[in-house]
């Protein structure tokens, strides 16, 4: 397994560091790039078609190709933070494919979203721009870390990956859920933890909590709402009670006290989830780890230190759950945050020796981004 000519991966590491490096504003992105919108179909009963956005270079044909595997977005590839990564990926060379996942835009952590992403790299595979004898790579982000790494160990497809970026990915639910709580993770309490994600844990468990209604939707369309009116928006996300209020006026009285525990607003969440949990084993689908022998391609671990959504400890867990006959390269950093955007660290460059050390991890990340598309037959 190789990567293609020094010179073209040379050209991709370059715009991809001129693009994700820290002295590029996070609200900008290449033009030079066509992006259009691509049905995968539904192959066994019931799977449900959905959209996929394909991006390649503008007047050039693609060197390499990527599957960029969302996470829990409510916009799907539409979020500005996909959208940009996808278009860099596309301006260096690559031929990228982010698909519009339904669980994941729900917000719902199920095991029909593994077989999506396993369709949509297909998809990938067949298509006629691909290029000749391509491994595409895979960039998770986020909660797209569980069928990211499904389809890493996929039997059938395993052996078609060319490298897997995860990037702000986990591999224990428990300790994730735990840390979206309290944030707490191994002993340790986090000060920039969301509590804005409590709605995600909710709609999951919803209708294995004693008393709710015997038809949650109206709940978990609520939270949804929640979680489109406070992410990635820091003034609603400071007022975050508020916000929930608000919406609780929209619903029926009996649902509301429910809904407000579910937004973090009223306390008592933690607790009624920690029970369902205590009664139920059924997560068992969101641990990728009794998979991950059968990886075969190199996998990259990227994680933000100050990680808000999922912590920096599940790096270690991932990384240590994998098999020995995989290469695993770590990478921590200040400089970017959960999902690739700017971290703490952003902001300027110095010739302190802390910052000089987060330019080395980040030249290292941005390195393996742009590589990970790259490998032939």
């Amino acid at each position: 397994m190789h990567v293609s000519s020094l010179s073209t991966s040379l050209k991709s590491f370059a715009n991809v560091l001129s693009w994700l490096g820290p002295w590029r504003s996070d609200l900008a992105m290449p033009q030079q790039v066509v992006r259009r919108t691509i049905k995968i179909p539904a192959v066994g009963a019931n799977e449900r078609p959905f959209d996929a956005w394909l991006y390649a270079p503008s007047g050039s044909r693609p060197a390499g190709a990527y599957l960029v595997v969302p996470g829990l977005f409510p916009t799907g590839p539409q979020d500005r933070r996909l959208d940009r990564i996808s278009r860099i990926l596309a301006a260096a060379g690559m031929l990228v494919l982010t698909p519009f996942l339904p669980d994941y835009i729900a917000l719902r952590l199920v095991p029909t979203v593994i077989r999506d992403v396993e369709r949509a790299f297909a998809a990938l595979l067949e298509h006629p721009e691909l290029p000749a004898r391509a491994l595409p790579g895979v960039l998770s982000l986020s909660f797209g870390s569980l069928p990211a790494l499904r389809l890493a160990s996929s039997p059938e497809l395993c052996d078609r990956l060319g490298s897997l970026v995860v990037w702000g990915g986990y591999a224990d639910w428990r300790e994730t859920m735990h840390f979206a709580f309290t944030g707490q993770a191994n002993g340790q309490q986090s000060t920039s933890y969301d509590p804005t994600n409590h709605p995600v844990i909710f709609i999951n468990l919803v209708d294995r909590i004693p008393g709710s209604p015997a038809d949650p939707e109206p709940l978990r369309q609520a939270w949804l709402r929640f979680v489109i009116s406070t992410w990635n928006q820091p003034e609603q996300k400071a007022r975050f009670r508020e916000v929930a209020q608000e919406l609780a006026e929209e619903l029926p009285a009996d649902l509301r006290e429910l809904f407000l525990i579910g937004c973090g607003a009223r306390p008592g969440g933690y607790e009624l989830c920690m029970d369902v949990l205590s009664r139920s084993d059924s997560e068992s689908h969101l641990d990728a780890r009794p998979h991950l022998g059968r990886i075969r391609c190199p996998v990259h671990l990227v994680h933000a230190q100050g990680d808000d959504v999922i912590p920096a400890t599940q790096l270690t867990k991932l990384a240590e759950a994998m098999p020995s006959h995989v290469k695993v390269t770590r990478h921590l950093t200040g400089l970017y945050g959960h999902s690739g955007g700017r971290g703490q660290g952003g902001g300027g460059l110095s010739l302190r020796p802390a910052m000089l050390r987060e330019v080395l991890v980040m030249s290292n990340i941005l390195l393996a981004l742009s590589q990970a598309g790259l490998h032939r037959h």
